[in-house]
């Protein structure tokens, strides 16, 4: 019960405080840098009670069978995942209601971070199929699901004309604006340090995965 209550404080941590209303209700009560603190604190306390709860859960039994040649699908899946994810920590974005504008990554589509973070969770979701790690992958999974919704409707419902004019630009799916002629993609503009960045974030994490995680996932190739 540990572990399935981490999870969803996990959850809850990150979605509440960032909820439509509920954020700027926060910032006017405590004010933005008390607010950024309590935030960095409940989220911090969230994530060391998951991985404490993870570590120490007994929870047992499979709930499927991965897909044999899973491992070549997560294999080619995580390094674009990763690559969106630091992308997204490279190119700043600016405010929901003034993006800072269309450039780089956001011309695939205007949150890979989020998109990053949920193919990440699904892929190892469907690499696994033991309940322990289907519900912490699941976790994640909805984490970034419901930033990817929320994140929609309030960039959607914002008056100015820098939200809109971002919105009529991008794409919500990764690729749509471009398959649909909006947007082209644009590797400089991304920039060269981000493609390394990602190239050694994939590295390390594939070289530290047996150590952290207890799995190496080169073994299973094959």
């Amino acid at each position: 019960m540990s572990y399935i209550a981490a999870c969803l404080f996990l959850y809850l941590s990150h979605i509440i405080p960032s909820a439509p209303g509920v954020r700027g209700r926060l910032v006017a009560l405590l004010g933005a840098r008390s607010f950024r603190i309590l935030y960095s604190v409940v989220s911090t306390a969230a994530v060391v009670w998951f991985v404490w709860a993870y570590s120490v859960s007994e929870l047992g039994g499979w709930i499927f069978t991965p897909l044999p040649g899973i491992i070549w699908g997560a294999m080619a899946l995580i390094p674009i995942a990763i690559f969106l994810m630091v992308a997204r920590v490279g190119t700043p974005y600016g405010e929901i209601a003034r993006p800072a504008g269309v450039r780089g990554i956001y011309r695939i589509t205007r949150f890979p971070g989020s998109w990053g973070v949920l193919l990440w969770a699904l892929v190892h979701l469907a690499a696994t199929g033991d309940i322990k790690r289907v519900v912490a992958f699941g976790t994640f999974a909805l984490i970034a699901a419901t930033a990817l919704l929320k994140n929609e409707y309030v960039i959607r419902r914002e008056p100015g004309v820098e939200a809109r004019q971002f919105v009529e630009a991008t794409g919500f799916f990764p690729l749509a604006a471009i398959f649909t002629g909006r947007q082209r993609f644009a590797g400089r503009e991304i920039g060269w340090r981000i493609f390394l960045v990602s190239f050694l974030v994939t590295g390390l994490l594939l070289a530290l995965h047996p150590l952290l995680f207890g799995v190496n996932p080169l073994h299973l190739i094959g």
